[in-house]
């Protein structure tokens, strides 16, 4: 996450970070920020995302093909057979509840008679010397009142066991003894198991099969109709893709001389005083994820040369130039708050890393801008600047970040300029101003 913000925070350029501008990707980029294209890039992104989900959509039913009469029948009989069963995946359990009754039938009509006939079925039953009990009960507690709290869960019992015979004689009454409920059940459970074995192993998984097959059906007779459903939905598609992508386009076609001619100002402020540059646009034969065309930064260094792909003719100094070209072209643009150049005037000569310097300091009015640099020349156009250095305390190297001024900064200067005297102090006078 940190990762991420920070790219939207800190723009860091290394001595070999410029060589992401050779990337055709990271050009058309440039230029679609350059143009203000974002808007209508990501709409032509959706819609060409849309495009492809339909065109892939129309592969897939046209690689399945017509199916055969066999299949046809198949599905026809899976559809059939599912939709016959009337399926209910909520009643398996209670299915085999209902099963388990009926098929012990008999011996809970024996078990239940004997255990109402223990509780009422004669004088002797269980509620009779209950009733017998409870007479005593009242007449120990006239004698001695003492006793009703010992004897108080006698009418409680009574009471239970009464409630107990109710419920045993209403569950014999619901029972249901009939073979013919038993063979009803037995059947049913059959045919849910025999459709688990051919299409899951659960009843939902039955139920998805049937989906499956329902949509393949569908699909098969009404071929001819889904295929010009969805050859249409591709050509609307893609022409929203079109109209999207030529709006584009324009944005772009506009926007690449403006940005060739800004970056190529730049470029002779850096020392690049008859170089040609130019923003080509390249159809693709079909559209693109970017769009209908691709970027190609083309840079002519040399008079009297043709103009080629930047990636194929620039030198490592050339393209720190060009990248720097480009930022500043840029810089109304690009929102990132802080620019980081570490070296990015390494392979360039003094006068050259002078203009650099320039360059860099006219992008920090734009942006906080940090530059690390070994030139004099760069350092000495910095709004502040700093010295790192390195120092061995108790065995260890520890790096030390230092602000300079006045006095201390013409003597860095002289420092980086390769020595002292009086001729390395007017120079680092001078490129203070």
């Amino acid at each position: 996450m940190l990762k991420n913000l920070g790219e939207h925070l800190v723009d860091l350029h290394g001595p070999h970070d410029h060589q992401g501008l050779l990337s055709t990707d990271r050009q058309l980029s440039m230029l679609d920020a350059y143009a203000g294209a974002g808007d209508i890039n990501n709409r032509y992104s959706r819609a060409w995302r849309v495009w492809r989900e339909k065109t892939d959509a129309l592969h897939d039913f046209q690689s399945t093909g017509l199916a055969g009469e066999r299949e046809l029948e198949l599905l026809r009989h899976q559809l059939e057979e599912i939709d016959a069963a009337e399926v209910d995946t909520a009643e398996e359990a209670e299915l085999e509840a209902d099963y388990q009754r009926a098929s012990n039938s008999s011996n809970l009509v024996e078990l239940v008679g004997g255990a109402v006939g223990l509780l009422s079925g004669s004088d002797a039953s269980l509620l009779d010397r209950l009733g017998q009990l409870q007479k005593l009960s009242r007449d120990l507690e006239k004698l001695d009142p003492a006793l009703r709290e010992t004897l108080e869960g006698v009418d409680k019992t009574v009471l239970e066991l009464q409630e107990i015979e109710i419920g045993l004689v209403d569950y014999l009454e619901d029972l249901n003894t009939d073979p013919a409920e038993l063979m009803r059940l037995e059947e049913r459970i059959n045919t849910l198991e025999m459709l688990k074995r051919k299409y899951g192993p659960t009843l939902q998984d039955v139920m998805t099969h049937r989906e499956e097959v329902a949509e393949r059906l569908d699909s098969v007779e009404n071929h001819t109709e889904r295929l010009a459903e969805l050859e249409q939905d591709v050509a609307a598609a893609l022409e929203m893709v079109d109209s999207l992508g030529m709006e584009l386009s324009e944005q772009r076609r506009s926007a690449a001389p403006r940005l060739a001619k800004e970056i190529a100002r730049h470029l002779k402020e850096l020392g690049f005083k008859q170089a040609a540059f130019e923003v080509r646009l390249v159809a693709h034969a079909t559209p693109e994820a970017s769009g209908l065309e691709r970027v190609e930064f083309e840079f002519g260094p040399n008079p009297g040369e043709p103009m080629k792909p930047l990636r194929q003719i620039a030198s490592s100094g050339e393209i720190s130039r060009v990248m720097l070209s480009v930022k500043s072209a840029l810089a109304a643009q690009d929102a990132t708050p802080l620019m980081v150049f570490d070296e990015i005037d390494a392979n360039v000569g003094g006068e050259i890393a002078r203009a650099v310097g320039e360059k860099m300091a006219r992008l920090g009015e734009r942006h906080q801008v940090v530059a690390i640099t070994h030139f004099p020349q760069v350092a000495a156009v910095a709004a502040h600047h700093f010295v790192v250095s390195k120092e061995v305390e108790d065995g260890r190297t520890c790096s030390r970040l230092v602000a300079v001024e006045g006095e201390q900064r013409i003597s860095e200067l002289v420092r980086m300029l390769g020595g002292g005297g009086d001729q390395a102090r007017a120079m680092a006078e001078s490129l203070l101003g």
